[in-house]
């Protein structure tokens, strides 16, 4: 081995045990201790006990800790615990400043961080303008309100330190505001400045505990930082206004439009709610810009606009889609309530030629959630149709004005829906209960205005109500005589055979009905067929072969004189096509009808003789239910019930079923049944 020995390097218990005497020198303390699992307890110094304070810090890695004891730590602790304090605090305001909740709930939300802090005696926020100034919220508020009001006095006055504040843009700070003989440390923080109004929030202490400088950076940081998100919110939020805002009218654009017509369809859904959408186009646009220029065309775009705005309601906002297309979303507006939107489009249109554009017009279209579609691209195909076909009404009768501005109804939806339904029906072998209300509800859905009816089927001279739509049940079954049908009809026999269809609005309709119906009846009808609240209705025949086969009350509850001639026209349409229907459908189930009679009577015939008296007679009531589709069928000793059938001594008496009638073909084969039982007792 050489002279010079090799010295070895210091371990990491060597390097702790060295770093517990700077921490010792530096802190001041005269004792300290460590404990780690990666190099035991060391320490440096005597302990003293519990005589001396202490303090507990945790090493870097968490894994150890280190105690400190001396005379003068008090104050190292307690720089040590702000220290904590304000790390979080910065912590938690930073995360607040970058999360995207209101900026009142984030003024809220960061004084409540500062208070744990600060011990703030009182915060509040006030507007305020040249005139006027208001208290819009306070915090950890300890004063009176008598002593808070004389402290807002002091500082909204004119040259006040809150205006001073404003103006500035800087945070200002009075160490003694003398209120009511109580001195206060107050701080005022600018918020927001514009148009001569603004917002500043009053931060204060009572004397005594006056504002660190710490503290009132920290208040600053705060209120710029809330401050700055205003400015940042304000502009972004003008950026959003300009990107929805159709730069010529003011209106909103076809992407304000999508979204709120998205929107408002989830709110209808939600709350049950009516919607509907209406599309205009602005006729007479291109002869502007053609004979009188591309500026003259602004006016009128302008003007249109502007003239939408006025007469519309605020519910029902206004777009411009492009060029000379407009929409509108109607909310709560029923089908039956287009007379009311049709009054607000002349007086657009009247509005417009008043102010120069003499030949400028107006034709629109418009389709409802439910009825004509359920997504946003369906009703605007569906409007827009509309209102192309509108348009080409309008241009083959320039000089007549009497034709509606708006198409509410489109034929060729309407045919699709109701070929279905026809289709549908046209399988069916009889006139079931069934048949009847498909067919009233198809009438319900795609005729325009109809909200609601019920449908009369002629049975052995009687009406009988067998379906209703939107109305109650116990309409069903009710026997309407034919005299008081014809008189509710109003119009005659002969037109009625001719299946005209006949109108009545408002106080007419109870007047009629009242005229027309038994007592009993009409009660029925006052309480469940609503009839006070029938507005207009529309009765349509149904005659195949001149002969009665039924008729609807179409109604709405909505509007007086609801039905236009576009409706008028869809009903003869519609009765046509349910007279060819019921035809063809009424000559295969007599056909069905007479074979299935004929085949009960021929089993019954051969069961006859091996029956004793008794047996005969349940048998032949038995066959009765079968012919005649009731179990109301029994034997008594007298005419009863609406078919009465003698058999001997007794009587088959039999009633229909609620909303069904007695078939003459069955009742023809009981009537040979009766015969045939006679001739066995004769026998």
């Amino acid at each position: 081995m050489s002279g010079t020995e090799h010295s070895t390097a210091p371990s990491p218990r060597d390097i702790a045990q060295q770093m517990l005497l700077v921490l010792r020198e530096v802190t001041g303390a005269s004792f300290v201790r460590l404990n780690h699992p990666w190099w035991g307890n060391l320490s440096v110094g005597l302990f003293a006990g519990e005589d001396l304070p202490t303090i507990d810090i945790y090493t870097p890695d968490g894994l150890g800790q280190v105690v400190l004891q001396g005379t003068h730590l008090s104050q190292v602790q307690r720089d040590v615990q702000q220290a904590h304090s304000y790390a979080r605090t910065i912590l938690n305001l930073s995360r607040l400043l970058s999360s995207e909740i209101q900026l009142h709930d984030l003024l809220r939300q960061s004084l409540e961080v500062l208070q744990e802090t600060l011990s703030m005696d009182f915060v509040f926020l006030l507007q305020m303008d040249r005139e006027n100034h208001h208290l819009q919220e306070a915090w950890f508020d300890l004063m009176t309100p008598e002593t808070q009001q004389t402290l807002i006095q002091q500082l909204t006055q004119n040259d006040s330190l809150a205006w001073e504040a404003l103006r500035s843009g800087q945070a200002r700070h009075q160490s003694e505001v003398q209120v009511a003989a109580q001195p206060l440390e107050v701080m005022v923080l600018p918020l927001n400045l514009e148009h001569g109004e603004g917002r500043v929030l009053v931060v204060g202490r009572q004397h005594g505990r006056p504002w660190r400088p710490d503290e009132r950076r920290l208040l600053e940081s705060v209120a710029l930082g809330v401050r700055m998100l205003h400015k940042q919110g304000t502009y972004v939020q003008h950026l959003r206004d300009a990107a929805l805002v159709d730069a010529l009218t003011g209106l909103g654009n076809r992407r304000a439009f999508e979204g709120a017509l998205e929107q408002a369809l989830q709110e209808a859904r939600a709350q049950g709610l009516s919607l509907g959408v209406m599309v205009l186009d602005l006729d007479g646009l291109k002869k502007v810009n053609d004979e009188l220029g591309h500026e003259q065309g602004d006016v009128l775009l302008k003007t249109f606009g502007e003239a939408l705005k006025q007469h519309l309601r605020q519910t029902d906002p206004a777009y411009r889609l492009g060029g000379d297309e407009f929409a509108v979303i109607l909310k709560k507006l029923q089908p039956g309530q287009l007379s009311i939107l049709e009054t607000r489009l002349n007086a657009i249109r009247d509005t417009v030629r008043h102010k120069g554009f003499q030949a400028a017009d107006a034709s629109a279209g418009v389709a409802f959630l439910g009825r004509d579609g359920e997504t946003p691209g369906e009703l605007c195909r569906v409007a827009d149709e509309r209102m192309y076909a509108q348009k080409s009404i309008h241009k083959q009768n320039q000089s007549s004005r009497a034709s509606s501005l708006i198409g509410s109804f489109s034929p060729r939806v309407a045919w699709q829906s109701l070929r279905s339904t026809l289709e549908l029906l046209s399988h069916d072998q009889e006139a079931s209960p069934r048949f009847w209300r498909t067919l009233l509800e198809a009438a319900v859905q795609t005729l325009p205005s109809v909200e609601a009816g019920s449908m009369d089927v002629w049975r052995d001279g009687f009406y009988v109500v067998a379906a209703q739509v939107g109305y109650s049940d116990d309409l069903l079954g009710l026997h309407l005589n034919e005299e008081g049908q014809l008189n509710w009809y109003g119009q005659g026999r002969e037109n009625y055979l001719q299946g005209k269809p006949r109108l009545l609005y408002g106080a007419d309709i109870m007047r009629h009905s009242s005229a027309t119906l038994e007592d009993n009846q009409y009660a029925v009808f006052t309480d469940a067929g609503s009839l006070s609240q029938v507005k207009s209705t529309l009765l349509l025949p149904i005659v195949v072969d001149g002969h009665p086969i039924a008729h609807m009350n179409l109604d709405n509850h909505t509007v007086e004189k609801a039905f236009s001639a576009e409706a008028m026209d869809m009903a003869l349409d519609f009765s046509a096509q349910v007279t060819a229907l019921l035809l063809a459908q009424q000559r295969r189930e007599i056909i069905a009808e007479r074979e299935k009679h004929m085949q009960l009577l021929q089993e019954f015939c051969q069961s006859l003789p091996a029956l004793a008296h008794e047996a005969r007679l349940q048998a032949l009531q038995q066959l009765a239910m079968e012919l005649l589709g009731t179990s109301q069928v029994c034997l008594g000793e007298h005419d009863a019930g609406l078919f009465s059938v003698p058999v001997g001594r007794h009587h088959l008496n039999v009633t229909p079923q609620k909303g069904n009638a007695l078939s003459r073909s069955g009742k023809e084969h009981l009537q040979l049944a009766v015969a045939l039982v006679h001739v066995q007792w004769v026998r």
